[in-house]
């Protein structure tokens, strides 16, 4: 019998599409990545903020997951 509970799982695809152009809220990315779009949202790695009070459809990266990214590209170095 397998052990069930909580997986890792890997942000990093969905905060490289972040970076790189952004994805929509119901692309392809965010409905396959569904579990990563939300912890990375719930992280504030990302968010569809565009200013005070205003949300669009685009997840974009933040500046803290920026740093996850730079961290992330040092470790595989």
């Amino acid at each position: 019998m397998e052990a069930t509970g909580p997986q890792p799982i890997d942000l990093f695809p969905v905060l490289l599409a972040a970076w790189l152009g952004g994805f929509l809220t119901k692309s392809d990315l965010a409905r396959v990545k569904a579990d990563e779009v939300a912890a990375a949202a719930s992280a504030g790695y990302i968010t569809t903020s565009t200013g005070p009070d205003v949300y669009g459809r685009l997840w974009v990266i933040t500046t803290k997951g920026l740093t996850i990214i730079e961290n992330l590209n040092q470790e595989t170095l």
